[in-house]
């Protein structure tokens, strides 16, 4: 009876397994992405700043900041949470704290 369980409990995993990686596949990609965007509105707003506009400078570089800031909050909201002080990936809170 437990046999016949877990076999009908497999593909469940399975695909709740491939969900999460897929889900995490695209949280990483998100947050390279807007990490990536973020230091280009950045630099452009560096540029600006110097060269044309104080005021549209700072407006690039408030965007940049938020982009950013968005880009840390979604690596940061991983399954798995880096612990910084032992370096071990835990799904609760580290041993260590």
């Amino acid at each position: 009876m437990r046999f016949l369980l877990k076999l009908l409990a497999a593909p469940v995993v399975l695909a709740l397994t491939l969900f999460v990686w897929f889900c995490m596949g695209v949280l990483y990609l998100s947050s390279l992405v807007l990490g990536v965007i973020s230091t280009i509105v950045g630099l452009l707003g560096l540029a600006v700043l110097v060269t044309y506009s104080v005021q549209n400078g700072t407006i690039l570089l408030v965007i940049a900041f938020l982009v950013a800031q968005q880009a840390y909050q979604s690596q940061r909201s991983g399954w798995w949470a880096r612990c910084r002080t032992c370096d071990m990936r835990s799904r609760t809170r580290c041993t260590a704290e």
